[in-house]
């Protein structure tokens, strides 16, 4: 269930992620905790933070969420993906390169252009 607190408390995370990446005990597991709100805009939030904080650790929850039922929670997951730039990336870009969704393949294709020339390996796939 949606409240004001968690969306207030994800954006206040959000914006001392941004400024002190490092100092934040206890953020991520906060976070993951609301990468599941029935609010997507928490779960975007949510993602998008972890996308910040550098702890490959992350990278299963957050991709997972690039299935999600929204398509601006997908997009947010590819972004996150693509920020901690680990191997389920190129997963979350795969996916994101046929989504149904324009926002989606939009970040998809951010994402195969962080690929470099690995992408070509990704686009031949989805032609096969």
């Amino acid at each position: 269930m949606f409240s004001w607190g968690d969306f207030t408390q994800v954006n206040v995370m959000n914006y001392q992620l941004w400024y002190q990446p490092c100092h934040m005990p206890g953020a991520v597991a906060t976070l993951l905790s609301l990468v599941d709100d029935p609010d997507s805009a928490v779960r975007r939030a949510a993602i998008h933070s972890l996308g910040r904080v550098g702890d490959s650790s992350v990278a299963t929850a957050v991709l997972a969420r690039a299935e999600d039922e929204d398509p601006e929670t997908r997009a947010a997951a590819v972004a996150a993906l693509c920020r901690l730039g680990v191997d389920e990336m190129r997963e979350g870009v795969r996916a994101a390169l046929v989504d149904p969704a324009e926002k989606v393949r939009v970040a998809g294709v951010a994402g195969a252009a962080l690929l470099g020339a690995d992408a070509l390996l990704l686009l031949g796939r989805r032609a096969s």
